[in-house]
């Protein structure tokens, strides 16, 4: 089976570490965190400050490695992302901090795609004939129904309840998977 899995809050916790880094950055800066996320100024100095610590030190989801490791064994892994350049600082590229992110992680997968959010995440699964595709974001979410991408909403904040094809751990995805 080919899946196709977002990165950002599915497979690491980039919210908490995006969290973690904007109070950092609130103390440098001598501002309250809510400043960072109020003023659009403020948050593009943040993250052209601390995008790179975001990435680089993003902790894998809870049960992520272990149900990888089953998951991966015997189905093909496309890594299906949203990151781009936009916030990154002097020239530095976003899929060459991911890629080493990835495999520091030892996190194998067939394809790498990036710069992708919605339509052309929708459009990078049909190309490659994508099964399933694994993502956080409800506005992917909604994208991927539309245009006919099966797809299951890694829903660990526990935002979507109504939604029936969502999970809540990687635990939980697995056992999904092995009778998809």
């Amino acid at each position: 089976m080919r899946i196709g899995i977002d990165l950002d809050d599915t497979v690491c916790k980039t919210s908490e570490g995006v969290n973690k880094w904007a109070k950092i950055y609130a103390v440098e800066e001598g501002i309250d965190v809510a400043d960072i996320f109020m003023n659009v100024s403020e948050r593009k100095k943040f993250l052209n400050r601390h995008f790179v610590d975001v990435i680089k030190n993003g902790e894998l989801k809870d049960g992520f490695k272990e149900s990888f490791e089953r998951i991966s064994s015997n189905n093909e892994i496309y890594i299906i992302t949203a990151r781009s350049d936009t916030f990154m600082p002097n020239n530095v590229k976003v899929d060459y901090i991911t890629l080493e992110w990835l495999e520091e992680n030892d996190i194998s997968f067939k394809e790498y795609y990036s710069h992708s959010y919605k339509e052309e995440k929708a459009r990078i699964c049909k190309e490659n004939g994508i099964d399933v595709m694994i993502d956080d974001d409800f506005a992917n979410y909604e994208v991927f129904v539309e245009q006919g991408v099966k797809t299951i909403l890694f829903d660990d904040k526990n935002m979507y309840p109504e939604v029936t094809n969502r999970v809540t751990s990687w635990k939980e995805l697995e056992e999904v998977l092995m009778n998809f």
